[in-house]
């Protein structure tokens, strides 16, 4: 049996507790996008009830990758490693696009900036040797720096 990584525990369990919170919080946001009283007080901040609901189900799909992720990821299983990649991926993206939604004008932009650094911190945890060898997937070497000029 192949041994697991203290630091791919570590994710493991942060993304089953962050995914089933996710699912928690996330299924709200759902069930309150159906109350108007919700919306109203909301409404101040410019969300609408169809902004809350596509928010609410995009977080309830990445909330159930992000649990799928941390169970298979337990297990060692290679799928859950191309899933904790993809998840890490799908969140830079998402704060790109939140920091370029919001930009200067306001929001969390710092905030989203530091979602970026986690996301390639456990990007470039994924990818190293002895993480790769513990999920049984083909190593994938990091660009060198001759192969980046």
């Amino acid at each position: 049996m192949r041994q697991r990584p203290g630091g791919v525990t570590i994710l493991a369990v942060l993304a089953v507790v962050l995914g089933l919170l996710g699912l928690c919080g996330n299924a709200f946001g759902v069930m309150g996008s159906a109350v108007s009283g919700v919306v109203k007080v909301l409404g101040a901040s410019g969300l609408t009830p169809g902004k809350l609901f596509f928010d609410s189900i995009i977080g309830l799909v990445i909330s159930a990758a992000t649990l799928v992720f941390g169970v298979g990821a337990m297990q060692l299983k290679p799928w859950a490693w191309y899933l904790g990649l993809g998840i890490e991926a799908v969140a830079i993206v998402q704060h790109v696009v939140e920091i370029a939604r919001k930009g200067s004008g306001g929001g969390n932009i710092t905030g989203h900036a530091f979602g970026i650094v986690i996301a390639l911190l456990i990007i470039a945890y994924l990818l190293r040797g002895h993480v790769q060898e513990a999920f049984a997937v083909k190593r994938v070497a990091a660009p060198t720096r001759a192969a980046l000029r």
